[in-house]
């Protein structure tokens, strides 16, 4: 029988799982990014740790899976406060190589084309599953 803690923890590595192959932020030569072409050392350890969440979801040991949440958060913040610095970095070099044009208008299409995408939000959403998930003690946790 799946309980609530299983199943909030099942739903947020589903989520993360999802999230790290959905887009992330876009960018004016790219396009849309996802997790792995962004950073694919942190994909690939949030990639483990969304495993090991479904792992301890399955064994129902919660105390574990909080552990995996916090790391899981950690990773997020550290990629969203890189992302931030890039952005802040590079939109402004954009930005010069088009302040000489005719058109009033490209510099604010350029720097808004970084933006964060819609992947942010499943990995957040798993993120905190993932965090209730353990935070709450129940059947079968030691």
């Amino acid at each position: 029988m799946i309980d609530q803690n299983q199943a909030s923890g099942l739903l947020g590595a589903a989520l993360l799982f999802s999230g790290l192959f959905s887009p992330i932020f876009t960018s004016p030569v790219k396009g849309q990014i996802d997790y792995f072409q962004y950073n694919s050392t942190e994909a690939g350890a949030l990639l483990f740790l969304a495993a090991l969440a479904l792992t301890f979801s399955l064994i129902r040991r919660y105390h574990l899976l909080l552990m995996s949440g916090i790391a899981i958060c950690g990773t997020l913040a550290l990629a969203f406060i890189k992302f931030q610095l890039f952005v802040s970095d590079v939109a402004p070099r954009w930005m010069g190589k088009f302040a000489d044009s005719p058109y009033e208008g490209i510099n604010r299409l350029v720097k808004s084309s970084f933006a964060l995408d819609w992947g942010w939000g499943l990995l957040l959403a798993g993120a905190v599953l993932v965090l209730v998930a353990g935070r709450v003690r129940g059947y079968g946790d030691r």
